[in-house]
Order: structure tokens, then sequence, then C-alpha cells
């Protein structure tokens, strides 16, 4: 099993482009109930990027109105793309989206439900923030700073089938280390491609427990919340993939 930064991270060339929205609640309202976050903080329009399956990235707009996504823009096109939030009852943030058509996707929020991590079966891979403007404009050195949130693993995207650990960790000079609730500890080097338009790191890591992968970040527009996926070399996806949240 992998852990830590390890699994946040992973790129697969998989199935095509089906854009889906995974957002951003907690609390009762497109399916479930119970505490966290309220449905009600989710509506309004959340902004961000969305890497493709083959690793294209795009501005990334969705629209939430009472638990329900009711508009989904990629590249400032409308692509139809609705779905029905689904809350996950053994966490406060962390959700299942069920999105017409049948495709699943889960997402993981901050505890303000400010800025959501999403991903779909396809693997669409997301950050967004409620509220955003456009993009900034992306320094290598903004992943510098501290990070506290959540680790996510997951053997499918359906409701309930997630599995949550808390984490922490810091970067300097492009080298991050992080520890998560089960002990193991990771050091990420992200000396690989850098994205300035973006705000997208790459790079690979390796961790106390002999693991060893790829991972891509993405930073919200404000440049207060990362979004992570890593993957290790032998595995497949969502299995040997895990995903992350954490706030600067």
């Amino acid at each position: 099993m992998i852990s830590s930064f390890q699994q946040l991270f992973r790129r697969l060339v998989l199935s095509p482009l089906s854009i889906v929205f995974i957002g951003i609640l907690s609390g009762c309202g497109g399916g479930g109930g119970g505490g966290g976050v309220s449905i009600s903080s989710l509506d309004g329009t959340w902004s961000g990027t969305i890497e493709d399956p083959h690793g294209n990235m795009f501005p990334y707009q969705v629209t939430i109105v009472s638990g329900s996504i009711i508009e989904s823009v990629v590249n400032g096109m409308i692509t139809g793309t609705t779905g029905t939030i689904i809350k996950e009852f053994s966490s406060d943030v962390v959700f299942s989206v069920v999105l017409a058509g049948g495709v699943e996707a889960g997402f993981i929020v901050d505890s303000a439900a400010r800025y959501a991590v999403f991903v779909d079966e396809n693997f669409n891979f997301g950050v967004v923030q409620k509220g955003a403007g456009s993009l900034p404009g992306f320094l290598i050195t903004d992943i510098d700073g501290n990070l506290n949130g959540l680790i996510v693993e997951t053997s499918d995207l359906s409701a309930n089938g997630f599995v949550e650990q808390s984490s922490s960790g810091s970067c300097t000079g492009l080298i991050c280390t992080g520890t998560s609730s089960n002990g193991v500890t990771s050091t990420v080097n992200f000396d690989g491609v850098f994205d300035s338009m973006f705000g997208r790191w790459e790079g690979d890591y390796t961790n106390s427990a002999g693991g060893s992968g790829d991972v891509t970040l993405l930073m919200s527009t404000d440049k207060k919340f990362v979004g992570a996926y890593a993957c290790d070399y032998t595995s497949t996806f969502p299995v040997g993939c895990d995903f992350s949240a954490w706030v600067k």
C-alpha cells in the first residue's frame, strides 16, 4: 500500500475525456445525510483547472445548485455534464458524484468548503475553488510551505468506497516531505515538468515502506490549496492511486 505524498499522484492514459464534476460538500442532499459542510454552502460556481486522461490541462468551471451539478465548462465550452452529489457516510469531506450517463466520480473538500479535489472513473483530475477568478499565473516556488489535509484511498469511485487518513508535510526548493497517520513518511522531488499557466507540478516519490512512483500536483487559483494524486509504477487505477487535498 502506498501512502503520504505517494498516495496522491499518478497519471494513466485511460478512457476518453468525460468531464465530471467532483465537488464540494458534506451534509445532506443529493442522497445521504450526516454532519459536516451543509449542502447549501456548496451552491455557486467553482473554478480552477482540470487534467484530462492524456495529461492535457484546461480551465474548468462547475456550477452547483441544491446538491446538483447543473453546468460544467471546460476551456470556455459548456459540456452539458450534470450530476447528483452523494455523501460518503463515513466522512465529512469525502463524497461521491453520479453523473448523467452513469459515470462515477469522487471528491475531497477542505473543512470550510472553499476548495475541492476531484477525479472521475475516466481519470479526469482537477482542483476547484469556490468563487475563484481567472488563473493568476504560477511561480515554481509557489509550492513552498506547510501542508495539512487528507489522503484518500479507493478501490472504486462508488458511494462509500473511500478510506481516508490525515496527512501533513512541507515543501522547500521543489522537495516535499510528508507523513500520513499510518506513520509512513514520503519524499517527493518535483524536478519534472512545471506548468506556470495552470499551476501543475510533476515529479516522483519514494517512501519509508519501500514504495515509489509518479506524482502530479495542482494548485488553486489563490495558491492556498493543493490537490494531488500519487500512483506507484506497477498498479492500476484507481486501486494503485491515492488522492490528496491539502490546505497551505
